[in-house]
């Protein structure tokens, strides 16, 4: 029989292709170097020199991983006796949790993984849906459906994430992030509108941390910067320097030096300027 050469990645395209086993050209070239394969040496189109290996050395050297990769390997799975088997990581993109979450809780009641090889043949932890059902079953339990904002009913309290909040409520993002970080409040997960796993506050908490931003007689400046209070024009230091054509650390000096107090309202965002 004649013998065949080709590259690593050549070769690892072949298996994959041909008999539907994934195993890497990282590895294949690892494995073919351990294993002190001989090469030859091949040239391409423009004359440049690189290694190829012969297909028996390749085999030889990758042998145990022949028949027992998963068939699923591409996406982390596999079935085994009828039962789905699976990555930390594979459950944690399909389920949308965080693999952190997952590995810690499956810690906690010492579950048990069988192991396997992934795509590129390396020995992987692999655990059942019942395992994760056990592990992360409050996750992946329906939340009711969230409304046009984001937010869910809880035990009869209005949640959300902090960005469905702050499109609610009309204060922007970052103010509470700051104030809940600030506050020591605790989220609880849950999955918002969409089905993505968040962290969801009580609507009631963040009112309260942001309660002089949700004051009715707050002024609220328009789009360019400015609003009238009393019949006379107030803006933030930026408008200022734009429409005066003055640095604003020269405008915030002036002002410090003539004691100007200032007042308090929202800009366009829903930050307390």
């Amino acid at each position: 029989m004649i013998e065949r050469y080709a590259t690593p990645s050549a070769w690892a395209e072949w298996f994959e292709k041909n008999e539907g086993v994934g195993i890497s050209a990282s590895t294949i070239h690892r494995r073919v170097q351990e294993a002190l394969a001989q090469p030859k040496v091949g040239k391409d189109a423009h004359n440049r020199a690189f290694s190829i290996f012969s297909e028996s050395d390749v085999r030889n050297a990758c042998a145990n991983l022949f028949g027992h990769v998963p068939k699923n390997g591409k996406s982390g799975f596999f079935v085994k006796d009828g039962i789905r088997y699976g990555t930390v990581g594979a459950w944690g993109r399909e389920l949308q949790i965080s693999t952190s979450h997952i590995s810690n809780r499956l810690r906690s009641f010492s579950a048990q993984p069988i192991k396997n090889r992934n795509i590129h043949g390396n020995i992987r932890d692999f655990y059942s849906m019942d395992d994760i059902q056990k592990a992360c079953g409050e996750i992946l339990a329906p939340l009711p459906e969230a409304n046009e904002y984001g937010l869910v009913m809880i035990d009869g309290v209005r949640h959300g994430s902090i960005g469905s909040l702050a499109r609610f409520l009309k204060i922007s993002h970052p103010t509470i992030d700051r104030r809940v970080a600030s506050s020591g409040l605790a989220p609880i997960r849950g999955r918002a509108k969409g089905g993505q796993l968040r962290d969801l506050y009580p609507e009631p908490k963040i009112r309260e941390l942001c309660a002089d931003l949700l004051s009715a007689d707050l002024a609220c400046c328009d789009d360019g910067g400015f609003v009238e209070i009393g019949g006379i024009r107030h803006g933030t230091i930026r408008p200022f320097s734009r429409l005066l054509g003055v640095s604003q650390p020269t405008i915030v000096r002036r002002l410090v030096s003539l004691g100007v107090v200032p007042i308090h309202g929202k800009d366009t965002g829903g930050r307390l300027v």
